[in-house]
């Protein structure tokens, strides 16, 4: 659901991210996954090694999958023929380390071509796609997982595939024969051997498109993908666990989705996932919330281990980035889920959380007079993750309990007497483990 970002933007994507980033780099990265899960990739913005390995280090654990994205505001032949700026860092990354892979996002379309899903059909771009092709492979990126066409199930891209399915998939099927046809020019390099992840986004996105409707056959599909994040549609209400659950059961959702690649006897991947900014836009993201990291990592868990009918889960790579048309998703910016990210995937795996989170009230000032309606605010942390803080009057629930940070609620004291009235905090962490703040007396006095 994330645009791609252009290659003139790559200075300032670094620039926030060391503004933003804060991650501490500790020496010695472990090479190994977290057991159970599969390989772990990562976003940090175009062409962004340095943040990629920073990011490595801090979890201490080796992100061996690194996305990236081919900009389709670029010239066809900008895109086929100068994609150095993208192209170089990267092999330079994957010939670093063994076991090392990149996941390139390459668009159907460009934004000047945008619908022209029958002229791609019919080969008008072909020498493109074998140009970009070549380049990949003669750079030693043949072993790179491609995801031609992404999300061709939404309405945001110049390819997506509701204006003509029938033209989308055979477009799809002509450019991966023509991309497996070539073979590296530059003496040394791997042999190409691409694979190709038909990736779609979470949910219907408010077209006809379904999982089969653009499936272009198992001979030109290697991985089957999808990209989630914390999103509702224009509701940034729902508990944490009613979220998860439209993520895992709406139409398109993550059931769905392993349903549909089972039947095709296909592996998976989460090519992108992550949190999604409160109020940044319609789509009704809560920003930090570390249920979402728990049960994304334990969907992981659950799935990275196939059967001999039915492959696991290759990767996933979380969007770590700051986005300028979808907003912020950088973990460095919600402090709960980054913990649980680390909690969950970084070596070596902590042991059970049995430590008491911290939490104190902010407002309203201690031995204050408050009327109408005031605002009661509370800070809390915790090693393991901040699970919601319950605000107390007098010892009995003030409204629910707050599952997303910052943790603050409105109070409407002409619902209660004139009086004295005590207000706590309970702040809960992932783990279960509670803790009260300090009371603050205050004072109703409504005219």
């Amino acid at each position: 659901m994330v645009r791609n970002p252009t290659p003139s933007g790559l200075l300032a994507s670094v620039v926030l991210a060391a503004a933003i980033g804060a991650y501490s780099v500790s020496a010695g990265t472990a090479s190994a996954s977290t057991p159970g899960q599969p390989a772990i990739g990562l976003y940090t913005g175009p062409a962004d090694t340095k943040e990629h390995d920073q990011f490595s280090a801090w979890l201490g654990n080796e992100a061996t999958y690194a996305l990236d994205f081919v900009d389709d505001r670029q010239t066809w032949n900008n895109i086929a023929n100068y994609s150095d700026w993208l192209l170089d860092p990267w092999s330079a990354w994957v010939k670093a380390k063994d076991g090392r892979r990149m996941v390139v996002s390459v668009p159907l379309l460009n934004q000047d071509s945008s619908g022209k899903l029958a002229e791609g059909a019919r080969g008008d771009y072909d020498r493109y796609f074998r140009a970009l092709a070549q380049e990949m492979a003669d750079k030693g990126l043949g072993n790179a997982v491609i995801r031609l066409g992404w999300e061709a199930n939404g309405d945001w891209y110049p390819w997506k595939a509701s204006t003509d399915p029938g033209a989308w998939k055979a477009f799809y099927r002509r450019v991966v024969g023509v991309m497996r046809s070539v073979q590296p020019s530059v003496t040394g390099q791997p042999a190409q051997n691409f694979k190709f992840d038909l990736t779609y986004n979470l949910g219907t996105s408010g077209t006809a498109i379904k999982f089969d409707t653009i499936y272009p056959g198992d001979d030109v599909v290697d991985i089957i993908g999808l990209d989630v994040y914390d999103t509702k549609w224009m509701d940034d209400t729902l508990p944490p666990e009613e979220r998860w659950n439209d993520v895992v059961n709406q139409e398109m959702g993550l059931a769905g989705f392993k349903a549909f690649a089972a039947s095709h006897g296909k592996p998976t991947s989460i090519p992108e996932w992550g949190l999604w900014e409160r109020g940044h836009d319609d789509n009704g993201g809560v920003g930090d919330n570390p249920y979402f990291i728990d049960r994304m990592t334990d969907w992981f868990e659950a799935n990275a281990t196939g059967t001999p009918d039915i492959p696991g889960m290759l990767y996933q790579s979380y969007f770590n980035h700051l986005d300028g048309w979808t907003g912020e998703h950088t973990l460095s910016a919600y402090v709960n889920a980054r913990i649980r990210y680390k909690a969950r995937l970084g070596l070596p795996v902590p042991d059970p959380d049995t430590a008491a989170p911290a939490v104190a009230l902010t407002a309203p000032r201690k031995n204050s007079f408050v009327l109408r309606t005031v605002k009661v605010a509370a800070t809390a942390s915790d090693n393991g993750g901040i699970a919601g803080v319950q605000v107390k009057l007098s010892g009995n629930d003030l409204g629910a309990e707050d599952r997303y940070a910052p943790f603050e609620l409105s109070w409407d004291t002409t619902k209660v007497r004139n009086g004295s009235y005590t207000i706590t905090a309970v702040a809960r962490d992932v783990a279960g483990n509670l803790t009260t703040s300090d009371s603050r007396t205050v004072t109703v006095r409504n005219p």
